[in-house]
């Protein structure tokens, strides 16, 4: 077996160069990067640091939902232009603009809708329900028969859903997760409803018999921008080695996965630790572990290599790196990493949906009208809110998109003149103006 040695360079960047351009669901987005030397290895050395920081910057753009996902599309795709090299005093320099690639019906975790169904159903159902809390068995049916109205639904939108050959079962995964979190926002989706009969159940209990007209409008879109999100979550790697960090960062674009620099914008954050040891005084091995978590410290999944399937010899050029390369390099290893982030995802959506954060002036709202108007949120589940002398930061999880919990928070908050922006991809800002 072979391995090469890896031409160690140091590099420098220059981020004043983006620029961003394009329209916005097709952006463009351009940037110069350097590295230190001349010649043809300095100038590959200043397009793979450039392929990083457009990563980066990737998970640091406010850009419309389709664009930024077509940005990553085309980054993977290859869809990147280099002017030529020059020289700036010691560094060799280049400048390359990434360009957006349309997502195609056979994208991994694309929906293609089907044309034939209709804007506005009419199902008959039936609802039970039991006096609970401050809810009469009235309310308690009412409510139970909307939720089943809206069930069948999504059920008929998800079956008429256009897959590719590969990967169907997990995408059927993904669209009934996404069906789970839509139907906690029911009420959202019913235009009106007619009871048709009723008759008393025991223990006070009423079951009631209604038509109900649901309409899909925009339902399909949100169920492919959930089944988007959990299919590509964003990643923290929580490890001390940089260059570790890279190697994982690259495979998790290869999975249509998103490495962020900050635990705050992750969906999941993965702790890494490798260690060498030696078997032989001449030969070692590596140990790699790694662990699953969210950013309050739920964990997912544990996994660990096996570090006898590959021994090299004490003493070799990047050693450390060279059997990372390999472990991670195996399809047995891949499949076991990818799969563990896909299942945390859905791991998620059991736990009352993925975590998000929200930061609301004080002045803004009293806490309590706050608390009451975040539990009013279809599909909320409020986990904690901390107030301070200037700020409520809330956290929450919640069974939809941050697009959704956006608009949500809009409608709740219309009374007061505020504007609303995501920060990173789990953190709403909402500032007065």
């Amino acid at each position: 077996m072979m391995w090469r040695l890896a031409l160690v360079l140091s590099i420098s960047t220059s981020v004043d160069a983006l620029e961003l351009g394009g329209t916005e669901v097709m952006p463009t987005l351009t940037d110069r990067a350097c590295s230190y030397g001349r010649g043809s290895q300095a100038v590959e050395a200043a397009k793979q640091q450039w392929q990083q920081q457009i990563k980066q910057q990737l998970s640091q753009q406010s850009l419309n939902e389709l664009g930024l996902k077509n940005l990553k599309l085309g980054l993977e795709q290859q869809q990147f232009q280099f002017e030529p090299a020059q020289v700036s005093g010691n560094d060799t320099c280049i400048k390359g603009t990434l360009t957006a690639m349309q997502s195609h019906a056979d994208d991994q975790w694309a929906v293609d809708w089907d044309d034939d169904v209709p804007e506005v159903h009419s199902v008959t159902v039936v609802g039970e329900g039991w006096p609970k809390g401050e809810l009469t068995a009235r309310q308690a049916a009412e409510n139970d028969a909307l939720t089943r109205a809206v069930r069948q639904v999504v059920g008929v939108l998800v079956n008429s859903q256009q897959y590719s050959q590969g990967g169907v079962v997990e995408q059927q995964r993904f669209a009934d997760a996404a069906a789970t979190m839509l139907i906690t926002q029911s009420q959202g989706f019913v235009k009106q409803w007619q009871q048709l009969a009723q008759r008393p159940l025991d223990n006070q209990g009423l079951e009631l018999t209604a038509q109900v007209q649901v309409t899909a409008l925009n339902m399909s879109e949100q169920i492919d921008r959930i089944v988007m999100m959990l299919g590509s979550p964003s990643v923290y790697i929580n490890c001390e080695q940089q260059w570790l960090k890279s190697e994982l960062s690259d495979r998790l674009l290869n999975w249509g996965m998103a490495s962020v620099l900050t635990p705050d914008a992750a969906d999941l954050i993965l702790d890494v630790t490798s260690a060498i040891h030696n078997v032989k005084p001449d030969t070692a091995q590596l140990r790699l572990d790694i662990g699953l978590r969210d950013l309050w410290g739920q964990q997912f999944a544990q996994w660990s290599n096996e570090p006898e399937l590959l021994t090299l010899p004490v003493g070799m050029p990047n050693l450390e790196r060279e059997l990372l390369q390999a472990h991670t390099s195996l399809p047995k290893n891949q499949t076991t990493i990818r799969q563990s982030l896909l299942d945390a995802m859905m791991h998620q959506v059991q736990l009352g949906g993925p975590q998000r954060q929200i930061q609301v002036p004080s002045a803004l709202l009293a806490r309590a009208e706050l608390q009451q108007r975040l539990q009013q949120v279809p599909g909320v589940t409020l986990v904690s809110l901390q107030t301070d002398a200037d700020q409520h930061l809330v956290q929450l999880r919640f069974m939809g998109s941050i697009t959704d919990l956006m608009n949500y928070l809009t409608l709740k908050l219309k009374q007061e003149t505020v504007s609303l922006h995501a920060q990173d991809a789990n953190h709403i800002v909402v500032q007065r103006l």
